[in-house]
């Protein structure tokens, strides 16, 4: 399966809406997505992972309650959508000291967040859990780690600040995605669940000429 960006944001952009998220989150979640598929970060799949990771959670539990420099929700759990778009909205922040944040789930997705934070600042946005050590300007992206120990869902401590220059292994950019079919198999089964039920008026309308006959 060969999609292209704009497939494949329009696809993710429905499926978390239909997890339960705010269209403006989604419009974000699918920008972070192509940005990810567009690095071959393997998007659809962390999506789909996350989709079925939080299905049925309480969204609200998730998000960032302490904007401090050390970040937790409510559950112990934090959405890495919300939390970037938090991220987003606090790039400022990092011109003074880290961010941390803990228990952020796919926290893969926290990369396009912190890229749009560099590109704001016009600097390099460090990104660190685990074993992985990314780092980006808003454009490119660098890895000091294999891409496979990204693609996790499991929820981890991220640490997010500024460093003066990039290093690592600098990613090739791509125009395409290849999404396993099981993954996007699951983004338009959450996709699906934006489309209003048929009524009878609609499908006489998608019908053409309804109850009449002109011929």
């Amino acid at each position: 399966m060969i999609l292209s960006l704009n497939e494949i944001q329009a696809a993710t952009k429905r499926a978390t809406r239909g997890l339960g998220h705010s269209w403006g989150i989604a419009e974000e979640s699918a920008k972070a997505v192509r940005w990810l598929c567009g690095r071959g970060l393997g998007g659809c799949e962390v999506l789909a992972s996350y989709l079925r990771e939080t299905a049925g959670a309480d969204l609200s539990n998730m998000v960032v309650q302490d904007s401090a420099g050390n970040w937790s929700s409510q559950s112990g759990r934090l959405c890495p959508l919300l939390s970037g778009a938090t991220l987003s909205d606090h790039a400022y922040m990092l011109r003074a000291d880290p961010i941390r944040l803990q228990g952020v789930v796919a926290p893969v997705f926290l990369l396009a967040f912190a890229a749009a934070a560099a590109k704001e600042m016009d600097c390099v946005v460090s990104v660190k859990w685990n074993d992985v050590v990314a780092m980006t300007d808003g454009a490119d992206l660098w890895l000091n780690c294999e891409i496979g120990a990204l693609t996790s869902a499991n929820p981890a401590e991220v640490l997010v600040q500024r460093v003066a220059l990039p290093s690592g292994e600098r990613v090739t950019r791509h125009t395409f995605a290849v999404p396993q079919e099981s993954s996007f198999k699951t983004i338009t089964e959450f996709a699906e669940r934006t489309y209003a039920p048929a009524t009878e008026e609609s499908r006489l309308l998608g019908a053409g000429a309804g109850l009449g006959d002109n011929d």
